[in-house]
């Protein structure tokens, strides 16, 4: 299901009527859903997963929505060119706060400058999405 505008009603709503077996949602937007007056009657069982991503999921998100829906959250990490490229898989162990690890056909590499500074870097090489540019004849 794919709302044009997201507000948490609406999600609810098309979750009891579409019953989707997968959702992902930024965490803002899924703390919206879970802390909604009407979500405490949703059965989220036709749910087989829900991923987050897009930001951090604290440790009070995990927790609020562990307790209406009865599993976790999988949190995944992309970017615009690389939609989706590290997550746990579905059908594993779910551990909290791991972005779990590179999906296949992509390497990371990380690139610790200093230990004290913020200014370490992470690379991510997949050819799909890095693929280099012809060169001119």
């Amino acid at each position: 299901m794919l709302l044009e505008h997201f507000n948490p009603e609406s999600y609810i709503d098309c979750l009891k009527t579409h019953r989707p077996t997968r959702s992902v949602l930024l965490p803002a937007q899924l703390l919206d859903v879970v802390e909604h007056p009407n979500a405490k009657g949703v059965d989220f069982t036709c749910l087989k997963e829900m991923e987050c991503g897009g930001d951090t999921v604290s440790h009070d998100l995990y927790d609020h929505f562990y307790k209406v829906a009865g599993f976790d959250i999988n949190q995944l990490y992309g970017l615009t060119e690389c939609e989706g490229c590290c997550i746990n898989p579905p059908f594993g162990e779910i551990r909290r706060g791991s972005i779990g690890k590179p999906v296949y056909g992509v390497e990371f590499v990380v690139e610790i400058v200093n230990r004290n500074s913020c200014k370490d870097s992470l690379y991510f090489i997949n050819c799909n999405v890095l693929s280099p540019h012809p060169q001119p004849d």
